[in-house]
């Protein structure tokens, strides 16, 4: 397993894996519409270029050989007021790994990964949100000792989904 930097001519795949992984989770919640539209919206090839070329997000591969299974989308600069009392943070929006390839301690390797990214980036504190009823994901996060500090709301069409927001303190 290799965890890659993201290249702009590669938002095909994370385009790819986004829109698979997000399905997987949330098809059996959400109308095929509406999540044919969440996902042409966030997981748009040139919306994602751009963001690899910007400096505050950062996209990163998980291969196993010439396989992409996973990927990680960091966020620098940019995050809540409230979230910046906690310390200087980075936001992880997105760990996604395909269904087949969970539990096999993918998860923890891009977590260990966002740490030390965010130590190269002089950051002391790492955040995401994550929907409430997920509770394999909530699991997961409370199991790398992020600690839930909050709570938010998003939608998928007219769907209102909750979140928790975890932290995490590197010392």
């Amino acid at each position: 397993m290799q965890i890659i930097t993201a290249s702009p001519n590669q938002a095909h795949i994370i385009a790819a894996l986004g829109i698979i992984t997000f399905y997987e989770s949330y098809h059996a919640f959400n109308s095929t519409a509406d999540i044919t539209h969440y996902t042409a919206q966030a997981f748009d090839m040139d919306t994602i270029r751009s963001e690899i070329a910007s400096t505050n997000q950062f996209y990163f591969i998980v291969w196993i050989d010439t396989l992409p299974i996973a990927y990680i989308k960091i966020n620098i600069n940019d995050c809540p007021v409230w979230i910046q009392d906690h310390g200087n943070a980075i936001e992880i929006q997105r760990i996604y790994v395909l269904q087949h390839y969970q539990s096999q301690g993918i998860g923890a390797s891009m977590f260990l990964h966002a740490l030390q990214f965010a130590q190269t980036h002089n950051k002391n504190y790492i955040w995401l949100g994550v929907w409430k009823e997920n509770q394999k994901a909530n699991n997961f996060y409370r199991k790398m000792n992020m600690q839930c500090i909050g709570e938010r709301s998003f939608h998928i069409g007219e769907k209102k989904y909750d979140d928790f927001i975890y932290g995490y303190k590197i010392n």
